[in-house]
């Protein structure tokens, strides 16, 4: 083994058990006496330094060593979690692995593969093989892994992706202030315009209540300074419904009725909770199998799922959302070889869900105005069931003073497309009349895979004259009440007609594309009226696009608009990308714009663009921009001039994150968060959040994007110092949304040693332990005697148990730290008995 080596490794922050297992390394011989099990060739090893060694301890179990550790957790292919196990050595000298019952709940085993679970009360050490026969465990100790294997047919049948609920985390005691702070001047024609915004959202986390604040300051150059407070509420899981309650101030989901600002309570599902293989919908498919069989489903002659199934009728009902459709084809391919082929039509529209999963919403609470007060009581209920692949049902009601409003509807999915259809029949009273109305509403949705073909989505909506929704029926109420009111609202929809659609050209001519929309009202003159048509390639790395779009301006008459860009990137290592755009508008005529866009840092965390725009109507301007992406907060900033104008802007954005190791900065906002403490670590990077390193107490913040489900955590020891070494690298955390979670990575710091034999024959036996003056394990001997070790202090003694001229003996080791700043000291040693 090199010094230089293991120097090396220890600088990179390689764990200490990655480095004993580089002392130990030797060519082994897999056994046949078990899975797991390794059988080492001992002539390889210097005999000098193995004839008092029991290898027993490496030729079982993978080489386990008795003690705690801090574990990555596999079953078969799944990382579970990462948490600390006890390995104890048992009477036949194997090292077992303990369970216990936080164990026993990740592995999801079927309560009939278990045996003997009452001994996990016992308080002693019951290994896992003997609370699950089935199972067999795999050690690797270089990478802290620990892989348990257990037959599909012992384990409980669970949707891909699935989380079991045991392992959501409330989080820590917490508080959070997300911040994005901007401020722009103009200056025109000798005239100064100066505004500043500042946006908050805060929370404050007391186990699993979350209490949330959004507002906004606001401060501009003749209207003065202005506080608006968005929304306060509290909100707490559901779990057993899948669900969440919610008290304060929010919207309603706008999933059937159109959506409301609020101030009460409610409770509501939360599709997060889902494993992602549930969410949205897909088809069930069932089939029938002759033989144990491979089942490949096809999308678009793509492969999104394959599984194996035993002989007879079949279910897959996991397949994760691909978008709006696309007809699957189903294989399945028997023991013999032979395959069978059918088609299950898929075509989604958002009311379509997948059979037996459902959406609902309770709502009481009073009405929010547009103008932020409250308003009078409302209340509102929704469901959606999913009944089977062709069918979903759904429906809600609303209830006010003089206000009622029933929906139904129902959404299919067929092999010509999928399609929802749904009424609402609204009333409205007031002092003087009473109206009553209806509105009808149907949605469609198809892909043709073969042809590129999508129409995305086709809506039409026709209500009738007497029809009003809630917040048009207050704003009526109101103007029958002499009170102030807001028109726009009152303007009631006739028709409204909605259309996108996409069509891929043959191979190497890319894709054209259109959307439209009309509108026009039963009590206003005139019509809303919107189109775009477009049309996308590439030449090579070259992107070009065209782009034309019509529409009604306020005043009534039609404008037209046109757009032609280019995008290339110059070079390949961390190109810079040139674009350029042509535009003409029926109002301003024609501009011309050319930009170059790039990043620059270690990491990209630095970001510019300069511009430079000409147009008929404005004359010349330039801008240039830049934005930097710092450990604590994200700036950005940016200047332009024109003809005669020039402007300047800058902004902060971010969060400061309150926590039970300190408080901490971060250039990110979110919700839900992730607070990384590795003591003593600082300067280690977080992977992929570029630039963001464990600050001066070891501790850095990463939003979760993903609740309720396993958030990977990963550091990187580039940039510890050598005094520092992490035990583990990686672990998964599983944040409910709202949650702060905290990931703690436990860390050794001190100095690293590394002690060879003052002589060959005084060398120590091959596998002995070190332990330091307070029982802690401190290392291992590994081959030619070599021990490393990492201790606290500069002075000390080791000390190892070995057969001493007949007796065991305690060979004690004295040590000293002459230069601190080597990253490794080189020590000679002789037994001390």
């Amino acid at each position: 083994m090199h010094k230089t080596f293991l120097a090396e490794m220890i600088s990179a922050g390689r764990p200490v058990a990655w480095i004993y297992a580089s002392l130990m390394v030797f060519p082994v011989m897999a056994a046949e006496s078990g899975a797991g099990d390794v059988e080492f060739n001992t002539s390889f090893l210097d005999s000098a330094y193995t004839s008092d060694v029991d290898l027993r301890q490496f030729t079982h179990g993978n080489g386990m060593q008795a003690g705690e550790y801090l574990v990555d957790i596999w079953l078969n292919d799944d990382l579970l979690a990462t948490q600390k196990l006890i390995f104890s050595k048992q009477p036949d000298g194997r090292v077992a692995v303990c369970m216990n019952p936080e164990l026993l709940a990740r592995l999801n085993v079927m309560p009939s593969a278990l045996r003997d679970t009452e001994a996990l009360s016992s308080g002693q050490c019951t290994p896992v093989e003997k609370i699950i026969p089935s199972a067999r465990l795999t050690w690797d100790s270089g990478q802290q892994k620990l892989v348990v294997a257990i037959p599909q047919q012992d384990l409980e049948k669970t949707a891909r992706g699935t989380v079991p609920q045991a392992l959501w985390q409330n989080g820590s005691l917490a508080a959070f202030v997300g911040y994005n702070a901007s401020a722009y001047q103009s200056q025109s024609a000798g005239d100064t315009f100066n505004s500043q915004y500042l946006s908050l959202n805060s929370g404050l986390n007391v186990g699993g209540w979350f209490l949330r604040h959004n507002g906004s300051l606001t401060n501009q150059t003749g209207s003065g300074s202005r506080y608006q407070s968005i929304n306060t509420y509290i909100q707490h899981d559901v779990t057993p419904i899948r669900g969440r309650f919610l008290a304060g101030q929010a919207n309603t989901s706008g999933r059937l009725f159109d959506s409301l600002s609020y101030t009460g309570v409610s409770v509501f599902s939360d599709d997060q909770m889902l494993p992602e293989s549930q969410r949205g919908y897909a088809p069930e498919i069932r089939g029938i199998a002759r033989s144990h069989a491979r089942v490949t489903v096809s999308q678009g002659g793509n492969v999104i799922y394959e599984t194996t199934v035993p002989a007879g009728a079949f279910v897959i009902n996991d397949l994760y959302p691909t978008g709006y459709g696309g007809d699957l084809s189903v294989t399945v391919r028997e023991a013999d070889g032979s395959e069978s082929t059918f088609l299950v039509p898929y075509a989604s529209v958002t009311d379509l869900l997948r059979p037996g999963a459902s959406r609902y919403e309770a709502v009481a609470g009073k009405y929010r105005q547009p103008d932020g007060r409250d308003g009078q009581p409302f209340y509102q209920a929704t469901w959606q069931q999913g009944v089977t692949n062709i069918l979903t049902l759904y429906g809600g009601m609303q209830f006010s003073d003089g206000y009622q409003a029933y929906q139904a509807g129902s959404a299919v999915s067929t092999p010509l497309g999928a399609l929802a259809l749904d009424v609402t029949q609204a009333s409205t009273s007031t002092v003087r009349d009473k109206l009553s109305g209806q509105s009808y509403r149907i949605t469609y949705n198809k892909l043709v895979s073969d042809t590129q073909s999508n129409i995305a989505l086709a809506a039409y909506r026709f209500s009738t004259r007497d029809y009003l929704d809630f917040a048009q029926a207050m704003e009526y109420q109101n103007l029958q009440e002499g009170a102030p009111v807001h028109s726009g609202l009152l303007y009631r929809t006739k028709n409204r007609y909605s259309l996108t659609l996409s069509q891929g050209l043959a191979e190497g001519w890319g894709t054209i594309s259109a959307t439209g929309l009309s509108q026009n009202y039963w009590d206003h003159s005139g019509n809303d009226m919107q189109y775009q048509l477009g049309y996308t390639n590439r030449w090579k790395r070259l992107s070009y696009s065209l782009t034309a779009t019509r529409n009604r301006a306020p005043q009534g008459s039609m404008q037209t608009n046109w757009l032609v860009s280019f995008s290339l990137p110059l070079g390949d290592e961390r190109p810079v990308t040139f674009s350029s755009s042509l535009s003409h508008d029926s109002g301003g005529g024609l501009s011309e714009q050319v930009a170059l866009a790039g990043t620059a840092g270690e990491n990209q965390q630095m970001s510019w663009g300069v511009s430079g725009t000409h147009s008929e109507q404005d004359g010349s301007t330039g801008s240039v921009s830049g934005q930097y992406l710092s450990p604590w907060t994200s700036v950005n900033a940016s200047a332009g001039v024109g003809r005669d104008n020039h402007t300047l802007s800058a902004g902060l954005s971010g969060s400061v994150v309150a926590h039970p190791h300190g408080v901490t900065f971060t250039p990110y906002t979110s919700d839900t968060w992730v607070v990384v403490n590795a003591p003593g670590a600082a300067g280690a990077e977080v992977n992929s959040y570029p630039g963001l390193k464990l600050d001066h107490w070891g501790n850095a913040v990463m939003p979760a994007s993903m609740p309720y489900q396993r958030n990977p955590v990963s550091l990187d020891p580039k940039g510890l110092s050598d005094k520092v070494e992490l035990e583990s690298t990686t672990m998964n955390v599983v944040p409910r949304a709202g949650a702060v979670v905290v990931a703690e990575f436990a860390t050794q710091q001190g100095y690293a040693l590394l002690l060879t034999p003052a002589r060959e024959d005084a060398g120590l036996p091959f596998g002995a332990t070190i332990t330091d003056s307070q029982g802690n394990t401190a290392g291992m001997v590994g081959q030619g005697g070599m021990v490393y070790a990492r201790v606290s202090n500069k002075t000390g003694q080791l000390f190892t148990t070995v057969n001493h001229e007949g007796k065991a003996s305690t060979c004690i080791m004295p040590f000293s730290v002459v230069d601190d700043a080597k990253t490794i000291q080189q020590i000679t040693y002789t037994c001390r008995y």
